[in-house]
């Protein structure tokens, strides 16, 4: 899996921040071929 660092403007709160982690996740598992390490 690669390594993706993500910078956000602003704040969000600990679900938001799970939610886009599991989507960066699951869209980068799809596409690119890899398992979600």
């Amino acid at each position: 899996m690669p390594y993706i660092n993500v910078k956000l403007a602003g704040s969000i709160n600990k679900e938001q921040k799970a939610e886009i982690a599991k989507e960066i996740t699951d869209t980068m598992s799809r596409i690119a071929n890899k398992p979600a390490s």
